[in-house]
């Protein structure tokens, strides 16, 4: 942000800017892409990260194609567990942010930091279950 001070009080030294200008690099290392996974079962999305200039200070993860993310536990090495309520396709991104406020754009599958799956039933429906159509 590069602000300081007009003056400084006695005994202190004027703070240096950061030149870390990347941003953290992310990887998703599971599910790979193309696999399929069961909804109603728990799957756990993980990977590692990493930043040349900085220090990876988080990551997130989005299940919907980079709408809403969330934050996976680690930075690192990471991982966030999801459970698919319903089927279909689904692209699932991660994006890392550092200690300096740099934040990672998230790829289109097959990138690094996103993959496509597809959600598919592994036999009776999860319930509750209902016999009204969703409309």
């Amino acid at each position: 942000m590069s602000a300081q001070p007009a003056t400084l009080q006695s005994g202190l030294i004027a703070a240096t800017a950061s030149s870390d200008n990347q941003a953290p690099v992310t990887t998703i290392n599971s599910p790979a892409e193309g696999a399929t996974v069961n909804s109603g079962t728990a799957i756990t999305i993980a990977g590692t990260a990493s930043d040349a200039g900085g220090v990876v200070a988080g990551v997130e993860v989005s299940v919907d194609g980079g709408v809403t993310w969330q934050v996976a536990t680690g930075t690192t090495n990471w991982s966030f567990t999801w459970t698919p309520s319903s089927n279909g396709t689904v692209t699932i991104k991660s994006r890392g942010f550092d200690d300096t406020g740099n934040m990672e754009t998230a790829g289109t599958p097959p990138a690094s930091n996103a993959v496509t799956i597809t959600v598919g039933s592994s036999g009776p429906a999860v319930c509750p279950c209902t016999i009204f159509q969703s409309t």
